[in-house]
Order: structure tokens, then sequence, then C-alpha cells
């Protein structure tokens, strides 16, 4: 962390917060440390991941489809990622790609 620039370890610190608050279920503290978190630091694909589960737990659906929609852009190896993106369109109703699992 410390070879990185300065927003990017103030986005890092933020996203940490956002998600130790996330976990206790102090969702709207944790909103505001995630958002502060992808102001800093918009490529931290975490961060919108996270972003998106406090969303959901509002029941802010759209929102939370966008902030997942967003960390799959950001981090296109996670299938994991890639299949909670795809239940959030599922859930809302969202037409797009349907990610599939690899075939092994």
């Amino acid at each position: 962390m410390a070879d990185l620039p300065p927003d990017k370890r103030r986005g890092w610190a933020a996203f940490l917060l956002g998600r130790a608050w996330f976990e206790k279920g102090r969702d709207e503290v944790a909103r505001s440390h995630l958002e502060k978190a992808v102001a800093l630091w918009p490529g931290l694909a975490l961060a919108h991941r996270y972003l998106s589960y406090v969303c959901l737990r509002q029941e802010h659906f759209d929102e939370a489809l966008g902030s997942s929609e967003l960390a799959c852009k950001l981090d296109s190896e996670d299938q994991s990622l890639h299949w909670e993106c795809d239940q959030l369109r599922l859930l809302t109703g969202a037409t797009g790609e349907i990610s599939l699992p690899d075939q092994a």
C-alpha cells in the first residue's frame, strides 16, 4: 500500500472502514465511507461491490445493480462477482448479458 498514490491510499482506508461498518450492519455509515472510497479510487472494484451490498440491503435495487455492474467491468476475472451481478439483473428485471461459468 505504501507505493500507492495518496488518493488511492485514502480510498483504500475508506473502503476498509466501509466494509467494517457494513459487517456490523451500520449501512448508512458504511455507505458514506464506500461512496468516499469510490470517489477517491474509482477503479477499486471491491468498493463498488460492497457499495452494491449496502444498496441491496437498503432496497435500492437499481443502485445496487449499477454498482455491481461497474465492479464487474473493473474485475472481469471474478466469477462470483459476475454471478452476483447476474442475480441482481434477475431481481431488477434488467436486461443484459448473463455470465455463464466456464465449462471445465
